[in-house]
């Protein structure tokens, strides 16, 4: 049921993915990881249909499976950081900079989710929060893990431009 409504989703097909994701959560088998991953492409169907509360509680109904993981967290912060809740948004980042990866499972995972993506949506959300000294400290723990990055880099000028101006 998992695999059919990924395939659903990728095909989009998403008031049909929503029926088999809805399903397969309800069933008593398969694969925790599966159902973590189900709450988070559900979740990306509800937005697709403008149902963000729906997203919203699915994302955290994924926490009934296993710990928070920075993949799902970053999503919520996603959610927020859109309806310009940057107090909220900063503590789901927040929350997935600091979390580990459990190695001992059998998860595939995004090392990027730990700290490089939530390093950028911290720096997005101090700027727009006018933290922009908060906001270039972000930036720069994301140079340490992409020193190369174009967004790293862009981000960086404009930061280190504006402080500059403000400072005068």
């Amino acid at each position: 049921i998992y695999y059919y409504a990924r395939e659903l989703y990728f095909n989009n097909k998403i008031n049909k993915a929503i029926t088999y994701f809805k399903k397969f959560l309800k069933t008593k088998d398969g694969f925790y990881e599966n159902k973590i991953d189900a709450c988070k492409i559900l979740s990306k169907c509800y937005l697709i249909k403008n149902e963000t509360d729906k997203a919203r509680e699915i994302l955290f109904h994924s926490f009934n499976y296993d710990l928070p993981r920075a993949e799902i967290l970053c999503e919520i912060g996603y959610l927020y950081k859109n309806l310009k809740d940057f107090g909220r948004a900063i503590y789901y980042f927040n929350w997935a900079s600091i979390s580990k990866i459990d190695k001992n499972n059998l998860a595939f995972y995004e090392q990027d989710y730990y700290n490089y993506i939530p390093y950028l949506e911290l720096c997005v959300c101090y700027y727009y929060t006018n933290n922009l000294q908060r906001s270039l400290y972000y930036n720069n723990l994301a140079k340490q893990i992409k020193p190369k990055s174009e967004i790293v880099l862009n981000n960086e000028k404009l930061l280190k431009k504006i402080l500059k101006n403000k400072n005068k």
